[in-house]
């Protein structure tokens, strides 16, 4: 602080007080010129969140040997200007005088980061020209004085820099040789499938977005658990950017918030990023580590393609995620009936679904939280899905992309209608089909769900089709009675089911 006798008048270096100002009722001005410490300004800036002029240039260094100057410049402007008259002589008060830094540059170092040799006698007459003192000059280096103004070199890296800069960027000639290593990288690659993936969605209609990895702690407040995680910046530049995210789905939000400002309502966006959180290391709130994984995240809102007068237009729900999901396992040759499904609804997730493999949560994706939806806005439904990348790379080396022939024998279609208690899911059923099936069952399909007349109280029915194929021979219907009918009898056990 800048004070009087009695009391504060200023901020140093950030902000000036009203009895320090001029009015138009000013008749006499007393006239500082100071050098104010660049840490000490910036912190106090931070701490206030006072952004000035001031503070602007303070914090970035100024030269502490330009106050006398400055403030004669000043004095003269007033007089020369403004009619004014000098009133005293100027006062000096200087206790602890900032020296110049003395900084050793080795020659043989400029050409090793530069990648070429610079005649030394340059390299001296641009040092000269920048107001830099040689105080020894060797053979293989210079001993340098820098003056304070050159607040932004204090080391030999900052004044080779200073020296590329004059001397030219584009005097710096290429080389005729590319040296490169060969490194063993275990597969799969990383980049190889996130490329794959990121072409993929791109195929199905999908736009790549990428989000800032700092976001407001606001977001994670309403969960004691979430706002224990958050890693908190100690010096944020504002308090929307103030914490790690924990999740990708805000950033998606606000992707989708600031598209339906532009009137752009039909979205289907994907993004690659990492999640941090602070984790309870033995669970004892004693001992935390860092946390940090890699997430693919997809969201889709909107119509599923533009109105039309041929056809009616239809939003995209639960279902068209959960196929580009299905799609994109097998585009890797994984197999979704051999992940372990479980319905999941929390802070995110208004209803959703998780799929893991061997204990490993691989996906989870579902329709977003109405309450989430309406922090941001967002007036339309809007499907999210969270996939777990490390655990999704780890999977892969178990499955493999097939390749087969067409079919030679024609396959056979059997319907059928399963009465069954409301808490069964569709996935059950499918899941035991395939197993029962063993390689006959080729694809299983839901297409009819009725609950109501006809219908005991907490039954529904569920109506679906069992395509079955042998790929060695012409199948019987004796064959394929028989392949029902096993499964009809494990339905039955397993789930209770029963034909209508």
């Amino acid at each position: 602080m800048i004070c009087d006798a009695s009391e504060p008048m200023c901020m140093a270096g950030i902000f000036g007080g009203a009895q320090s100002g001029v009015s138009n009722s000013t008749k006499n001005i007393f006239l500082e010129s100071a050098y104010f410490d660049s840490v000490y300004v910036r912190k106090s800036s931070k701490l206030h969140n006072l952004k000035t002029d001031a503070s602007f240039r303070f914090e970035r260094g100024a030269d502490p040997h330009i106050t006398p100057y400055a403030l004669k410049r000043a004095a003269v402007l007033i007089e020369e200007i403004s009619g004014g008259k000098i009133a005293s002589d100027l006062i000096d008060i200087y206790p602890n005088a900032i020296d110049n830094k003395q900084v050793e540059l080795n020659f043989q170092k400029i050409e090793s980061v530069i990648g070429q040799f610079i005649e030394p006698q340059i390299i001296k007459t641009i040092l000269h020209d920048l107001g830099i003192t040689i105080l020894k000059d060797k053979k293989e280096s210079l001993l340098l004085s820098i003056p304070p103004f050159k607040v932004d070199v204090t080391r030999e890296i900052d004044l080779i820099e200073e020296i590329l800069r004059i001397y030219g960027y584009n005097h710096i000639h290429f080389g005729t040789q590319i040296k490169s290593s060969v490194n063993h990288t275990a597969k799969p690659e990383k980049d190889t499938v996130l490329q794959l993936i990121s072409e993929f969605l791109v195929a199905n209609g999908f736009n790549e977005i990428m989000n800032n990895s700092l976001t407001k702690g606001e977001y994670y407040e309403a969960s004691e658990t979430e706002a224990n995680n958050s890693i908190k910046i100690l010096n944020p530049l504002s308090s929307e950017l103030n914490v790690l995210r924990q999740s990708l789905l805000h950033g998606a939000l606000e992707s989708i918030q600031r598209n339906h400002n532009y009137k752009s309502f039909d979205l289907k966006l994907f993004e690659f990023g990492n999640s941090y959180q602070w984790k309870d290391k033995y669970g004892l709130n004693v001992e935390k580590k860092f946390d940090e994984h890699f997430h693919l995240s997809m969201i889709i809102t909107g119509l599923k393609a533009a109105e039309s007068w041929r056809s009616e237009s239809k939003a995209m729900d639960f279902y068209d995620l959960k196929a580009v999901l299905s799609s994109l396992f097998t585009r890797f040759g994984i197999e979704v009936q051999n992940f372990k499904a479980e319905e999941i609804q929390d802070e995110k997730f208004s209803i959703g679904m998780k799929w893991s493999f061997q204990n490993k949560a691989i996906v989870s994706f579902g329709k977003v939280n109405h309450k989430l939806l309406k922090e941001f806005d967002i007036q339309q439904e809007v499907f999210y899905a969270d996939i777990q990348f490390e655990n999704f790379l780890a999977l892969l080396p178990q499955f493999k992309t097939r390749y087969s022939e067409l079919p030679k024998y024609p396959a056979v279609r059997r319907d059928l209608a399963l009465l069954v208690d409301q808490v069964i899911q569709y996935q059950q059923i499918e899941s035991i089909a395939y197993r029962i099936g063993d390689k006959l069952v080729k694809d299983v399909n839901l297409f009819d769900v009725y609950e109501g007349k006809g219908i005991p109280e907490g039954k529904k029915s569920y109506a679906i089709s069992l395509i079955l194929q042998d790929e060695s021979k012409t199948l019987t219907d004796k064959i394929v009675d028989k392949a029902i009918a096993r499964i009809v009898d494990v339905l039955n056990k397993e789930l209770e089911a029963q034909l209508r």
